[in-house]
């Protein structure tokens, strides 16, 4: 249904300012130095479409018939709201588009759905505070609004390169669409240059729904047998996967102890690696890299002369029913099935079973029920008003699932803290 504010009476070439947020709505206070992703800062998105019925237009764009289609983008003008100076900033045919592929196939018109916001789409090479694109989560299945941003903190401090993460207001032809989790593009040249201080190595992200499982297993030379599952990104290209990639995978799958040795000093920088599984397997998330084999992004890091890992799209972390009844410390399997085992994750962790063991303590410190629930409670008071005020999502929702993720902390906790002490090394 067209927004009752919708500004259809404006022309392309004007910004015109929309109502004001409500303003018994809570927010943080300014004080930091970073408008996006400061945790002191709230920025506001006011995004105008010109448009009376854009979320019909968007609908219109998802194929029907192709559940992994292209998204394509309509063009927007954006006021933003910069948290640090109390300026408003102006940007003109910026990209919008629904985000996600699965998600969309469980959702109708009307309900919450995540936006992808692009700066490059239609006017070449602009950032934005230094970014190329952003993600406005759409939580879908996550009342909470918490699972992404909580995933992130713990995989910061595992010191895996993590997208960062923040709240902000999103309002559309006027109307307030709510709170939204923001989140940087894990994906392209501005990434490895905010995280890596390099985008010259070659990038493949791990396709997630739309690109298979990553199982790691080695299926010859052509690329074309690769690359749906390891999609290049960045300025990377289909012919680079045969420079290291492709080497990397059949390097490893050696069943030589002597031989996978070399590999992995040759191929893999085992600390991202051992500690995105750790995190993973803790918090715990089957969309990982050694549960459902997906959603992360490998990078050939020129630096290292080696493969670098890190995640994306974590919300279904701190989710535990996800996890089938023979999940184990070694392997946060989903319910659906185990046919997608990752062949070179599940090999590194058994050939570095007691360092694994270490990293997975780690990652368990970082939830201890004694610092966490006090961390998940100060989100929640934040959180508390806006939802209240959510167009969308329902306050009853949002508490129980609350209640879940608390719960799952402290239980999660003592279980994984006890089995990987047996396998830890004596101090």
């Amino acid at each position: 249904m067209p927004s009752v504010f919708a500004l259809v009476a404006c022309l392309p070439a004007q910004v015109p300012q929309p109502p004001p947020v409500p303003t018994d709505l809570p927010g943080l206070e300014g004080g930091g130095t970073d408008p996006l992703w400061d945790p002191e800062a709230l920025p506001t998105f006011w995004f105008t479409t010109y448009d009376p019925d854009w979320a019909s237009t968007l609908w219109s764009m998802v194929p029907n018939d192709e559940d992994c289609g292209e998204r394509p983008s309509i063009s927007v003008d954006l006021r933003f709201e910069n948290p640090m100076t109390g300026q408003t900033e102006t940007y003109v045919d910026v990209g919008l588009r629904w985000r996600g592929h699965s998600a969309l196939d469980d959702i109708d018109p009307g309900d919450r759905v995540g936006f992808k916001v692009g700066f490059e789409e239609f006017v070449p090479d602009r950032r934005f505070h230094g970014v190329k694109k952003l993600n406005l989560m759409g939580t879908e299945g996550d009342a909470t609004l918490m699972r992404e941003v909580l995933a992130y903190r713990v995989l910061a401090h595992m010191g895996v390169p993590t997208p960062r993460t923040n709240y902000a207001r999103v309002i559309i032809d006027g109307e307030f669409m709510g709170l939204y989790p923001l989140t940087e593009e894990p994906d392209d040249t501005a990434f490895l240059e905010a995280h890596l201080g390099d985008d010259s190595g070659h990038l493949y992200r791990q396709g997630g729904y739309c690109g298979g499982r990553a199982a790691f297993l080695y299926d010859g030379e052509d690329t074309e047998e690769y690359v749906e599952i390891y999609e290049p990104r960045g300025k990377t290209a289909e012919q680079d996967l045969a420079a290291d990639l492709i080497p990397m995978i059949s390097c490893t799958v050696s069943t030589d102890p002597a031989d996978f040795e070399n590999c992995l000093a040759a191929w893999v920088d085992e600390d991202s690696w051992l500690s995105l599984a750790a995190a993973d397997v803790v918090m715990p998330d089957v969309d990982g890299l050694i549960g459902n084999g997906q959603n992360f992004m490998l990078y050939f890091d020129p630096a290292m002369g080696r493969f670098r890992v890190w995640a994306w799209d974590k919300d279904q972390a701190f989710a535990e029913y996800n996890l089938a009844d023979g999940s184990t410390l070694y392997r946060a399997a989903p319910p659906w099935g185990d046919d997608y085992a990752n062949a070179l994750g599940n090999r590194l962790i058994e050939a570095r079973r007691e360092t694994y063991c270490l990293r997975v303590l780690d990652a368990a410190d970082r939830i201890h029920p004694s610092t966490f629930l006090g961390e998940i409670q100060e989100l929640a008071d934040f959180l508390d008003g806006h939802i209240a005020a959510d167009p969308i999502v329902q306050y009853e929702d949002w508490s129980l699932g609350l209640d879940d993720i608390r719960a799952l902390v402290v239980d999660r906790h003592a279980t994984i803290t006890a089995l990987a002490e047996e396998c830890a090394p004596l101090p």
